[in-house]
């Protein structure tokens, strides 16, 4: 359905809130919306769709209406009551309440004719390789340089600077949402070296919660509370932070899975129901949803498997780029698709990081200097095991596991299984290697959980 209709649609609703919806306001929504249909081409079914979503939005963005903002039917001329209950309302698309008379919608599956659906060409904000509006992964193991580039990367787009390869760039605003780094000591200093408008570039702080609580002393009030930002559970306060600062063009998420609040990052079903709100989100705002993380450490699987979590974080994604060191040139880092969906195979990029000094900080910061020859190795041949005569025995391998998939905060005991045994590790022996670790376990109400004590 229109976006714009339904945009128009909320506005009728939202000129209202304040006061009672009687019939002749229901009405007069309704004769805006169907005079503006009729202007744009639209059809009574999507009237009728954005009539009702419309409300629906505007209650979920303004609150509850007030007690008296019930729908007024009037008084019937023989004082009888409305019948009969449940009838459908003419050309409403609506119901009656039998308990309440209040005008409700029908719960309904909304299609669109494949012949009415318009044509769009895909967007890119990178050609080839970043496209717009869409879920973007970018995966590689620590310290290979994942937020440095997409620091390179959030420049380009705040100054709207050609990219590497003389692609243009379209100019926006970058929202950075960081759970590792610091934005005062790490990536503003990475952003000046790479010669961002800092003026176009936000960082998320802390997700501000209202809430009321009772004190005996002070009554009833409302106050804040700060509370980490969920993907499954905070989707409307970053599109409202996307809506308020106007052009965002790429929102990144670094590591994307200190986000998913109590999703089961291992669990195929449970990662695509926190991604595909999310991917429906950036679609219709118009924003990147740019993804990193690290790899999982299973080296014996194709590339497209290495993303750490379920496969859905790679199917959910449109683009999937792997950051890794070249095997063959020490120094050298490759920037390698994966996974590109919606265009030819663009072929890989090389850069190396420099040190460059930064106006008020004593020590150079790390930056991103690209490379001009075209890279012709693939993701597969850089994630390839290598061959050597040392096999890492199973207690190697979960020693450099563990501590990657606790890196982002406690995990519950029962995911820890699950995930080592997708892995193929036996859990007899993660448990000897927690034992090795400064791996405390601790209980949380009926359940153990994992910390990865800090240095």
């Amino acid at each position: 359905m229109s976006s714009n209709l339904l945009a128009f649609a909320e506005a009728a609703w939202g000129a209202h809130w304040d006061s009672a919806l009687t019939t002749e306001t229901k009405e007069q929504v309704s004769a805006q919306v169907r005079e503006e249909a009729e202007r744009q081409g639209k059809d009574d079914e999507a009237v009728e769709y954005c009539l009702h979503q419309a409300f629906q939005n505007v209650t979920s963005e303004l609150g509850k209406p007030p007690d008296s903002y019930v729908v007024d039917t009037g008084p019937d001329d023989d004082d009888e009551p409305d019948e009969p209950q449940n009838k459908l309302l003419p050309r409403r698309g609506l119901v009656k309440r039998p308990e309440t008379g209040n005008i409700v919608g029908e719960d309904c599956l909304v299609t669109v004719r494949a012949s009415e659906v318009k044509l769009l060409n895909v967007r890119w904000l990178w050609p080839n390789r970043i496209p717009c509006g869409k879920p973007v992964s970018n995966i590689g193991d620590p310290g290979v340089g994942k937020t440095t580039l997409a620091m390179a990367i959030a420049a380009h787009i705040s100054e709207g600077r050609p990219w590497p390869d003389s692609a243009e760039c379209p100019r926006g605003s970058v929202l950075i949402v960081s759970a590792e780094d610091g934005a005062a000591d790490t990536l503003v200093p990475r952003l000046k070296a790479a010669g961002a408008d800092l003026t176009r570039v936000h960082f998320y702080q802390t997700a501000l919660k209202w809430e009321w609580r009772d004190d005996d002393e002070l009554g009833t009030d409302i106050v804040a509370a700060h509370a980490h930002l969920s993907l499954a559970k905070d989707l409307k306060l970053l599109e409202a932070t996307v809506r308020k600062i106007g052009d965002v063009a790429l929102v990144l998420f670094d590591p994307a899975q200190a986000f998913i609040g109590g999703v089961d990052a291992h669990k195929n079903a449970e990662v695509r129901g926190l991604l595909t709100p999310l991917a429906q989100m950036a679609a219709t705002q118009n924003f990147t949803c740019f993804l990193v993380d690290h790899l999982n450490k299973n080296i014996t699987t194709a590339a497209i498997y290495r993303a750490l979590g379920s496969v859905g974080w790679v199917a959910a994604s449109r683009a999937v780029w792997l950051t890794a060191k070249d095997p063959q040139i020490s120094g050298r880092r490759l920037w390698l698709p994966i996974k590109c969906n919606l265009g030819p195979d663009p072929g890989g990029l090389a850069f190396r990081l420099d040190a460059k000094r930064v106006r008020g900080l004593s020590e150079p910061v790390p930056v991103v200097v690209w490379e001009k020859e075209k890279v012709h190795t693939t993701a597969s041949q850089v994630l390839a095991p290598v061959q050597t005569d040392h096999k890492p025995t199973m207690q190697e391998q979960v020693k450099e596991w563990l501590p990657q998939v606790l890196a982002h905060g406690p995990l519950a005991v029962e995911r820890l299984q699950r995930a080592a045994a997708e892995q193929g590790f036996g859990w007899e022996t993660v448990k000897i290697v927690r034992n090795q670790m400064p791996i405390k376990p601790v209980k949380a109400g009926r359940h153990w959980e994992w910390h990865l004590e800090k240095p």
